[in-house]
């Protein structure tokens, strides 16, 4: 009987571990949440145009710019009050293969896709780099040029500036 006892009792026992194996369900990608971008470097760019290059606190002289990763791998981002320009919002969805973050975005009339590296997946750090193209007005021009409206500011980018393929380097903290 105390055989009997003691083959049953290791048995509920190994029935219990065995049951609280690791069963936790789907992994959550550690992406996933709200991501504020606090500083952006622009690099690589020729030098009549190294005046553009450097670390700021923002892209495109916005007051906010925010991603929001979700589980269902799709994806918002909004970008707040750009100077002469005003709100963007866009959604799409996302992919990580290889350390390489895949941002599809929805809507755009075309196909849009914007492909960064992950140079850092920490709990409340992501920072992320990528290849972009902006138009920008060379040094000489931005040296002489007095600015005092958007319409003057288009102007001079309708006349002097060049798009050009830059390194954009972004730190996001977790929002």
């Amino acid at each position: 009987m105390k055989r009997n006892l003691l083959v049953y009792g290791i048995m509920v026992g190994m029935v219990s571990l065995v049951a609280c194996g690791d069963d936790d369900g789907p992994s959550i990608d550690p992406l996933v949440g709200e991501w504020k971008v606090e500083e952006v470097t622009l690099s690589n760019l020729p030098a009549e145009f190294d005046k553009n290059e450097g670390t700021e606190d923002n892209l495109y002289g916005e007051s906010s710019y925010v991603f929001e990763f979700n589980e269902d791998m799709t994806y918002d981002r909004e970008i707040d009050n750009i100077p002469g320009i005003g709100n963007i919002d866009d959604e799409g969805e996302w992919e990580v293969d290889n350390e390489e973050l895949e941002l599809d975005a929805d809507g755009a009339g075309f196909d849009l896709i914007y492909d960064y590296e992950i140079l850092e997946l920490a709990t409340d750090d992501l920072e992320i780099q990528g290849e972009r193209i902006f138009r920008f007005l060379p040094d000489a021009v931005t040296d002489t040029a007095v600015v005092e409206t958007v319409e003057e500011l288009r102007a001079l980018f309708d006349e002097y500036g060049q798009n050009l393929t830059v390194t954009v380097t972004m730190k996001l903290e977790r929002d």
